[in-house]
């Protein structure tokens, strides 16, 4: 099967070589851009950027300047200029968001603490498709990929939304949004490749069925090397390959109807190698690459019903298949939902909704790991209202809302917020918000037994799940300040304090299993300016500061108290990058992080420098070097648990863009 892959590779590789050879000089190419496809980075004025608008905060359009939450919005300029070649990278980038890397095809991500492998309170959608797996409570990185240049922004919401999206966004929402297919006319062709990243190459076509109509077609694959393991310095088993297809059309047959169908394919491999316990009582140390395909289709219309009130319908059905020597196991969602938004008059915008999830999965263990039963089916019936309050015309507004949910894990669930949005001038905003969120348990949490020796000393441990789990619960306060300062800053803060209550833990010896006995307090502020230098160079800044402090409940025996959630979260984190246009088309850009160690898991503070150089030959062709990791050959960042950990390495690639 691999075999069809690899070969599949030098196909794609020297088609694209074949196209570039035989198709002319770029110069000549006959490319006439959608204007948002090609817009200069430079152009986006700092009165333009608060107008960028975002749909996460509140299911309807909306200015980030004026939005309630801690939202920050990653632009395709900026994943283009930062020379990041997959999704988690590109989220560094998020002042807040916790980024690490424990082997060359995962990561562990999360906002404000409680990072994990699968970070289980953090919510990620792709155009509205949430990719949170029920399996393990979070999101496989490796199954979740686009063309990135089809990427029209990122928005990223620190802090709960329950209220619109459900259980499961605790302390965080990330919406993946591509461009309207109309946006993408004409071809893109990239290439390239280099020390980790060994190639990489996509291709994407823009069609125009008619003056209304509009689809485009993509396929990408990449190939990447595997890392450095931390324990002995030897080459990791973790490398990995994917192919990657997809399409999506845009219908507006008319002024008041939008009709969307997309959908992805892939088939890839994600190369681990595992220390695992045998029922012999063995430890052994084994290739446990997994293989993984799946294919997702999504529909949605939205209709305009008048100048105040509009409809959205949306169904999607999604397939995860993970095949390792460990566990194989199969994920089926479908997922439908309906939202309403109207105005009743001048001071009351509402927007209501229904949903409704069917989950269908299939596992099949081994000693080590098991599920029982092997098969389960799970419904999530859900509603919410939200009700946009206009105290003061263009000064201030209260809103309030609550999401209501019943699943077969915990029953019934609700979770409620109320925000309060202050404008005193067209310069700043100033909101409050308190918030109650939860986290619903884990399949792997319910219904799951693990033998696993992963952690050092790898000793051979048992956990075995429990069906009398509670749900974790967050209680949030935040607030928040917005201002331009001049004509040339936008500045950013925002403070939090959130109670958590019946955190999951492990308790007993020998044989243990979940439970419900850890509480935690978090507090900490978040920082984020943007600083338009010069005409021709740009400067964006940001820091973050988290304090957890976590509890066992009197009853408990766990161990987990710091192991699982005072440690694997930095205490202080900061970036900046520059990103400065030079003559005869070239950039410049650099980014620069730095991370507070993880004591969890022994991880020192480090210090992680992107840079990247780009030369926009004429209008089509666009050629860029990047170097990831510039100050570090390698060096870790967090401390897988399904798989052994391997260093992140120095990246060194050269990319070829070609628009026709």
């Amino acid at each position: 099967m691999f075999g069809r892959i690899y070969s599949l590779k030098w196909e794609l590789v020297l088609a694209v070589l074949l196209l570039l050879l035989g198709s002319g000089p770029p110069a000549v190419a006959a490319y006439d851009p959608e204007p948002n496809e090609t817009e200069d980075f430079f152009e986006l004025s700092i009165e333009e950027l608060m107008k960028v608008e975002v749909t996460i905060t509140s299911k309807k359009d909306g200015k980030m300047f004026e939005t309630p939450s801690a939202v920050y919005v990653l632009t395709r300029e900026d994943i283009r200029r930062s020379g990041v070649t997959n999704i988690p990278d590109a989220l560094r980038m998020v002042p807040g968001i916790q980024v690490g890397n424990f082997n060359a095809n995962k990561w562990a991500v999360s906002a404000r603490g409680f990072n994990s492998e699968f970070g289980d309170k953090l919510l990620v959608l792709i155009d509205g498709r949430s990719v949170y797996t029920p399996l393990f409570a979070g999101v496989y990185w490796d199954e979740q990929d686009v063309i990135l240049e089809d990427i029209e922004r990122i928005e990223v919401v620190k802090g709960p939304g329950g209220t619109l999206w459900g259980s499961n966004a605790v302390n965080g929402i990330i919406n993946i949004v591509t461009m309207d297919a109309k946006k993408t006319q004409g071809t893109i062709i990239t290439g390239g490749g280099g020390i980790e990243e060994r190639a990489f190459t996509s291709f994407r076509h823009g069609l125009k069925l008619n003056d209304k109509s509009y689809g485009r077609i993509y396929s990408k694959y990449y190939n990447r090397d595997g890392g450095i393991y931390t324990a002995n310095g030897g080459v990791g088993a973790d490398d990995s390959e994917k192919l990657q297809s997809g399409f999506r059309f845009d219908w507006e047959e008319s002024d008041i109807d939008h009709i969307t169908l997309q959908g992805d394919a892939y088939h890839g491999r994600s190369g681990r190698n595992s220390t695992e316990a045998t029922a012999a009582g063995n430890i052994t140390n084994k290739d446990d690459s997994e293989n993984i395909r799946g294919p997702n289709v999504l529909s949605r219309w939205n209709r305009k019903l008048s100048e105040t009130s509009d409809m959205s319908l949306q169904f999607y059905y999604d397939r995860s298949a993970r095949y390792s020597f460990v566990l194989e196991h199969t994920i089926d969602i479908f997922d439908l939902d309906f939202q309403h938004r109207f105005k009743l008059n001048q001071q009351h915008n509402f927007v209501w909704g229904l949903g409704y999830r069917d989950i269908r999965d299939n596992t099949s263990g081994t000693f080590a790991i098991n599920f029982f039963p092997q098969d389960r089916l799970d419904k999530i019936f859900s509603a919410f209202v939200q009700d946009e309050i206009t105290i003061t015309e263009n000064l201030l507004k209260f809103i309030i809302g609550s999401k209501f949910e019943r699943n077969n894990y915990t029953g019934y669930e609700y979770q409620p917020s109320m925000r309060l949005l202050w404008t005193p001038n067209k310069n700043n905003t100033i909101w409050a918000a308190f918030t109650r969120a939860v986290q619903i348990p884990a399949r792997s949490q319910s219904d799951m037994v693990n033998i696993f020796s992963n952690i050092p000393p790898f000793v051979q441990l048992s956990i075995s799940g429990s069906d009398d789990l509670q749900s974790q619960e967050l209680k949030a306060y935040e607030i928040g300040y917005r201002t331009k300062v001049g004509d040339r800053m936008l500045f950013d803060i925002t403070a939090f304090y959130n109670e958590y209550d019946h955190l999951f833990s492990i308790e007993g010896s020998g044989a243990t299993t979940f439970d419900n006995k850890i509480y935690a307090e978090t507090y900490g502020t978040e920082f984020a300016a943007h600083l338009q230098a010069t005409r021709n160079w740009k400067l964006i800044a940001g820091y973050s500061f988290l304090q957890i402090q976590a509890h066992r409940k009197s009853s408990s025996t766990s161990m987990a108290k710091e192991v699982e959630y005072e440690g694997n979260s930095p205490h202080n984190m900061f970036q900046l990058r520059s990103l400065l246009d030079l003559p005869c088309g070239l950039e410049f850009d650099t980014s620069f992080y730095y991370v507070d160690n993880l004591p969890n898991n022994q991880v020192p503070q480090y210090i992680r420098m992107d840079v990247r150089l780009g030369w926009k030959v004429g209008d089509n062709l666009e050629v860029s070097v990047a170097v990831q990791n510039l100050l570090d050959r390698e060096h870790r960042e967090f401390m897988g648990t399904s798989s052994n950990t391997t260093e992140s390495q120095r990246v060194i690639y050269a990319k070829l863009t070609w628009r026709f």
